[in-house]
């Protein structure tokens, strides 16, 4: 149970550094992770779904899913993703995350100190 709730929180994290800019991410990659997390929220995907009714209202989801193109690729992920349970769908996210070329890590400002 903890384990769970470790992915998730962890998925939450990565999504706002998504979001916010912090982690940047293709727009495909986007897709991709998207798919996995409405995977974990909403489980398999119902045929003929709208993608506006899928995606819950919600800060955490990327919006760069703006387009009829971009919308369709998200589609066709979370349809992919059928016999996925969520626990394994937010485990997946977070592999995929892992492969961002600014995973985990933080830039911060340096400044020279006295005397150099």
């Amino acid at each position: 149970m903890t384990e769970s709730i470790t992915r998730y929180f962890l998925r939450l994290q990565i999504q706002v550094d998504i979001v916010s800019g912090g982690l940047t991410c293709p727009p495909v990659t986007r897709a991709f992770l998207e798919s996995y997390t409405i995977q974990a929220e909403r489980g398999k995907y119902v045929a003929d779904e709208d993608i506006n009714k899928i995606k819950p209202h919600t800060d955490f989801y990327f919006g760069s899913i703006n387009t009829e193109e971009m919308k369709d690729l998200l589609v066709n992920f979370y349809k992919a993703h059928i016999r996925i349970a969520s626990a394994e769908a937010d485990y997946q996210f977070i592999e995929h995350a892992r492969g961002l070329p600014m995973y985990s890590v933080h830039l911060h400002e340096a400044k020279a100190g006295a005397g150099t």
